[in-house]
């Protein structure tokens, strides 16, 4: 009986202490160990490469996406432009005495007297100096 109880001992201890030798090993080819490439730290370390990876990226998304709105905007801004000059009276051109109406009080807005045949003219949200008796666009004077 004691011989049996002794046996069964040594059988168990041996049985716990193959157990984790015996359990399948982390891979590692046979130079990365020497150089501690497998060791837990540089996986520590790559995940924090990976993690400073995906911060550059966003980065790069984020910039990449505010230059194409800057672009869009600019774009934008350049259409609608040219829309609005599309449609603008032009020195040189007639304006219909139907499309302007007269202004007289050229002297809040700065402006000097207008020499005789001559007048100050609100039209399409601008002012023109023009021949009063042609509607011929002399200057463009603001917004």
């Amino acid at each position: 009986m004691k011989k049996a109880g002794i046996l069964a001992v040594m059988l168990g201890a041996t049985l716990l202490a193959a157990g984790p030798a015996m359990a399948d090993p982390k891979h590692c080819p046979p130079g990365h160990a020497k150089k501690g490439w497998c060791s837990q730290n540089w996986d520590r370390g790559r995940d924090r490469d990976r993690h400073w990876d995906r911060e550059r990226d966003r980065r790069s998304d984020r910039d990449r996406d505010r230059r194409r709105l800057e672009r869009a905007q600019e774009r934008a801004y350049e259409e609608g432009y040219r829309d609005a000059m599309r449609d603008a009276w032009r020195v040189g051109e007639r304006i219909p005495r139907d499309r302007y109406r007269v202004v007289p009080d050229y002297y809040d807005h700065g402006w000097p007297a207008p020499r005789d045949g001559r007048g100050y003219v609100y039209a399409d949200e601008r002012y023109y100096l023009v021949e009063m008796a042609t509607g011929l666009i002399l200057d463009v004077l603001s917004r």
